[in-house]
């Protein structure tokens, strides 16, 4: 049976993990937490865009919490650190990653994510041995949906594909498929695992 799709790219936040980043902060600190979720992730200044872009560092996200807020520095480091180890991965679609490459099926990782991406949330969580090829926005200065997509350009090429018409995105960012599909790409609006499996076990043979 001829594959349908040749190459499948998954997403990261929002797909294959759902927590957050200083998760314990709302239980110890809510103060500092709230402003971890209006100043940093909020919609204001683009703070984390800019993380996302490589623009700012870790550390100096770090920093910046500590000036606004008064909590220690290193605390603030370990909290991060350890609200990536303790987030839990949709392993079901881990699993479907691994089955697709048994089929022949390239994927790849394709994310809007920060240096503490590489640093602690792929040697973790082993997403290195999940998937040969991972590609990380702040690697390169631009997110999914920006110039054109070339964050998918670049994987497609990493995994020696020449182009769009047998590849699927899974995604819950609406603005990120698009910029997909105008590549010539098919797409999955992905929510949660339940409303995903009906469909990968009619289109992925899963």
């Amino acid at each position: 049976m001829a594959l349908k799709y040749q190459t499948v790219f998954f997403d990261f936040d929002g797909v294959l993990n759902y927590d957050f980043f200083y998760a314990s902060l709302k239980r110890d600190y809510p103060l500092v937490y709230n402003f971890i979720e209006e100043c940093i992730f909020g919609h204001g200044p683009g703070v984390a865009d800019k993380w996302m872009r490589g623009q700012l560092t870790s550390e100096r996200i770090n920093w910046l919490i500590n000036e606004n807020t008064g909590l220690d520095y290193q605390r603030l480091c370990d909290y991060l650190v350890q609200s990536i180890k303790q987030m839990k991965l949709e392993v079901r679609l881990l699993d479907l990653a691994g089955d697709l490459q048994k089929r022949g099926t390239s994927v790849a990782l394709v994310t809007n994510n920060m240096d503490i991406f590489n640093e602690v949330t792929i040697p973790h969580h082993n997403l290195d041995k999940i998937f040969p090829v991972i590609i990380n926005s702040c690697d390169h200065g631009f997110l999914k949906h920006e110039e054109g997509g070339r964050l998918f350009d670049i994987a497609l090429q990493k995994l020696k594909q020449d182009s769009f018409k047998k590849a699927l995105l899974i995604d819950d960012s609406a603005k990120v498929r698009q910029v997909f599909e105008d590549k010539g790409g098919a797409t999955f609006a992905y929510t949660v695992y339940e409303n995903f499996e009906p469909w990968a076990r009619e289109n992925l043979c899963y």
